[in-house]
């Protein structure tokens, strides 16, 4: 950016800071819309009902050369004000007491790993069955003690071990390489140096386990697109990218990429923008305060200058844009689910004294949206002063008057005597898409693609003391085992879960410990072996019986427990949130928020393996993408950086030269290819494997792209 015009922004900006203690906060007044409050106050409410709970092109050198160019990432920008901002005070986190149930065994070919130090049972081949655990005896939800539990479950067993889940060779066993060298006609002498820098990938061998679902299998472990949920219409975070409106007469900002579309908003000389889309067509999608939409690139300073300005005098002392439209008017502001602003709301209750409307506007001429009954639990997001309050119960989300409410210290005591996963939530009348007042905030205190996990959870809630324990079965009606009673309520929702307790500890999202896990989660435990629904809040609902129980014999069946009654040994993600982004290149994008860190790890992994081109880089980065899509590759994780960091594969866990490419020491065809791949959906090949050389293992299909040679799917 010129001097002069940096000049004119600071000065600008100044000004901004003279009048700054004279008026509102930017942020706060973009933020909640301004709504039209009663006259009256209608005081007849509806009967309650009972309810249930329902996001540079330089060239390049070889591997062991010296990089094409270094460039410095940019730093972090310093905290500041911004558009969502919660009121009220963090009540006490609840605290929940629910009875803990006995242990439930299975056999188990093996544990797919280990978080917790425990004995294994003893399985024996030739007849399926398990020693039992020494466990000890738990006292149950009704009070009353049950025996120690076994289960053995129908289905084909895995005989991978742990080791082999998460392993892959990398190079060939001695014997191998030396048939390979002698039958291949052509041969490459390689550097000792060169040989320990490239990373060869081996697809995995095929096993003959079968197991449920469409999806395949491949070195014991098995994927599924049905894993896959859309986002709901929760907003993600993202991390920060400044730009400030560098045109002298301010700018105006888009409904479309246009400028004879619609103006939803203005943004003066010097105001802050965060992009949340990078240019296309001349064109930014960014957000202000209340305003989403498109800014012609040429009105923008972005950039190092912009973080420095914004790092120089705070976000909350320089100019937010004005909207010209309310929110729901603006086609635009969903283009992506994704915002710079804080989407996860602290919890703050509220239980409903009697029956009452949520209303779409804070006016009881409005809309119903939602039916609250007596003793329903909600969660206060905005007190909109006047009486009112913005809440969120499961998918409702509206407006209701403060009269008939309770919060505070006595709302904190009933959730904790209650249960927070016990409270019964409002009753949805109008769905969130159709709600004009869904995005009053971007605030929720559910992460986005929550709402999947929650319907799972009341179905396995709703069935305890209403299913009996049946071993082998699978019916929600006449019984089934605690995996058979996993994968038919996850079938329900159409999502395809493996048969036994094992194969579902095994496999899915590894999410690393109960802090992390989300309502929805598989929990596994391989004394048993035994698996649960998480519920939220610590605690699991888990299908409790025995091999000897059958339909004339069943067991208790679904109760509710600690989830660490007896030591966990993996948690599972089956739910896993997929961003529907635009893509230019046909391919899907990767939403995922990383941070600076994490990109140049990325970009360091990608200029160790692409030989020294932008194709080279872009096969590598499109490899891993095709990977988080595969059957035999997907457990790894959904997105690139978790399949280029995997043990035992891309360079990352095999050798050390990738680590002085990081800080962005990287040639800037790699960001490039990077930024093409994840974020505009361009990919030069579909295989998921490589290998420096053609040979047996990748077959004759193999294609070459930047000296490596792709195959596998």
């Amino acid at each position: 950016m010129k001097r002069k015009q940096l000049i004119a922004i600071l000065g600008s900006v100044s000004l901004a800071l003279t009048s700054c203690s004279a008026s509102p906060a930017y942020a706060e007044q973009a933020e909640e819309e301004t709504l039209e409050m009663p006259e009256t106050m209608e005081t007849d409410l509806p009967e309650g009902y009972e309810t249930s709970e329902l996001q540079e092109d330089a060239e390049g050198t070889e591997e062991t050369g010296a990089p094409g160019e270094n460039t410095t990432g940019e730093g972090d920008a310093s905290t500041a004000a911004n558009a969502e901002t919660d009121p009220v005070a963090e009540p006490a986190e609840p605290e929940t007491n629910a009875p803990e149930a006995e242990p439930v065994t299975e056999p188990v070919p093996a544990a797919p790993e280990t978080t917790t130090d425990q004995e294994q049972g003893t399985e024996n081949p030739g007849t399926g069955t398990e020693m039992e655990p020494g466990s000890e005896t738990l006292e149950t939800e009704a009070g009353m003690t049950d025996e120690p539990l076994s289960e053995t479950e129908e289905g084909t067993e895995t005989e991978a071990t742990s080791e082999e889940a998460v392993s892959e060779t990398v190079t060939e066993t001695d014997a191998s390489d030396h048939d390979e060298t002698e039958s291949e006609e052509e041969t490459e002498t390689v550097t000792e140096e060169e040989t320990e820098a490239e990373t060869e990938e081996i697809f995995h061998e095929e096993q003959d386990a079968s197991y449920g679902g469409s999806a395949g299998s491949s070195g014991g472990y098995y994927w599924d697109d049905s894993w896959y949920v859309s986002p709901d219409f929760r907003f993600t975070q993202v991390d920060k990218v400044y730009a400030l409106i560098g045109s002298a007469g301010g700018s105006f900002v888009y409904e479309k990429e246009t400028d004879s579309a619609r103006e939803i908003g203005q943004i003066p000389y010097g105001g802050v923008v965060c992009i949340l889309k990078n240019a296309e067509n001349g064109w930014v999608y960014v957000e202000s305060g209340g305003i989403r939409g498109f800014v012609k690139e040429t009105d923008l300073t972005m950039g190092g200058a912009a973080e420095s300005v914004v790092n120089l005098v705070g976000e909350a002392a320089l100019t937010q844009g004005e909207l010209l439209v309310e929110k729901a008017d603006n086609a635009a502001f969903t283009y992506t689910r994704t915002t710079s602003y804080p989407v996860l709301a602290d919890k703050i209750y509220a239980m409903s004294l009697g029956s009452s409307w949520v209303y779409e506007y804070p006016n009881r001429s409005s809309r119903f949206i939602g039916d609250v009954a007596s003793g329903n639990l909600m969660y206060v997001l905005r007190d909109c002063g006047n009486g009112w309050y913005y809440i969120e119960s499961g998918d409702v989300r509206g407006f209701i008057p403060s009269e008939g409410l309770l919060l505070g210290n006595g709302a904190d005591g009933i959730v904790k005597d209650l249960g927070e996963e016990n409270a019964q939530l409002a009753e949805q009348l109008i769905a969130p898409e159709e709600n004009r007042s869904v995005y009053y905030t971007l605030l929720s205190v559910q992460e986005p693609g929550e709402a999947v996990g929650a319907a799972i959870c009341e179905t396995a809630k709703s069935l305890i003391g209403h299913l009996p324990y049946v071993y082998g079965g699978t019916s929600l009606s006449a019984g089934a085992d605690c995996s058979g009673f996993v994968q038919s309520i996850f079938a329900g929702y159409g999502i395809n879960l493996p048969r036994t307790a094992q194969e579902q500890g095994a496999n899915g999202q590894e999410i690393p410990s109960l802090k992390e896990a989300q309502p929805g989660d598989i929990v596994y435990y391989a004394s048993g072996p035994h698996v649960g629904i998480y519920v939220g809040n610590g605690y699991v609902v888990q299908c409790s019986g025995n091999e000897g129980n059958t339909s004339s014999n069943p067991g208790k069946g679904p109760t509710l427990s600690r989830a660490d009654y007896m030591p966990v040994t993996a948690i599972r993600r089956y739910l896993i949130v997929k961003e529907e982004t635009a893509s230019e290149g046909g391919y899907r994008t990767d939403a995922t928020p990383y941070t600076q860190q994490q990109m140049e790890l990325i970009w360091a992994i990608v200029a160790q393996e692409d030989n020294g081109s932008y194709e080279g880089a872009l096969a590598v980065i499109s490899s891993a993408m095709n990977r988080t899509e595969s059957a035999a590759w997907g457990y790894e994780g959904n997105n690139a950086f978790a399949q280029l960091t995997a043990a035992g594969q891309y360079c990352y866990s095999l050798d050390h030269y990738w680590e002085a490419r990081l800080g962005g020491n990287v040639p800037a065809y790699v960001k490039q290819a990077v930024e093409d791949c994840l974020h505009h959906g361009i990919r030069n090949h579909t295989h998921t494997s490589f290998r420096s050389t053609r040979g047996k293992t990748t077959g004759s299909n193999a294609v070459q792209i930047g000296g490596n040679w792709y195959f596998g799917t």
